[in-house]
């Protein structure tokens, strides 16, 4: 290979990075226009409720238990069939937006659980 040839080659190499600069600068300002780009926050809250957790409810409030006790207090609600016993379970998400959407009313209108108001919602900026 002469030098010619290496030259010829970085010279490409230099136009391809480039142009993948200029496609993800694209990408990037898109993602901004859309609001995907921005702070992120993430809120640990508290929900409580007898009977078997609603499940369905991380996918809504798209959560998810904050630890492997508040998991593993799901797991044990699924078999509380009399709803006998009360539980208390934290659970964590990522969000855009400063204020979380936690879906109070559907928690309670639906399913009968609460988002516990009473300093139990922590929301930090990451």
């Amino acid at each position: 290979m002469t030098n010619d040839d290496l030259r010829e080659a970085i010279g490409e190499m230099l136009g391809k990075i480039k142009q993948a600069s200029d496609e993800f600068d694209d990408l990037v300002t898109e993602a901004s226009r859309k609001g995907y780009v921005g702070d992120l926050y993430r809120t640990d809250y508290t929900v409580t409720g007898r009977g078997a957790f609603p499940m369905d409810m991380l996918r809504y409030a798209v959560s998810w238990p904050h630890d492997e006790s508040d998991a593993s207090n799901i797991t044990y609600s699924q078999d509380d069939d009399n709803d006998t016993e009360t539980y208390v379970i934290r659970l964590s998400k990522y969000h855009r937006d400063a204020m979380p959407q936690l879906c109070d009313e559907r928690w309670e209108q639906k399913f009968r659980w609460k988002v516990l108001r009473n300093n139990t919602i922590e929301t930090v900026k990451i």
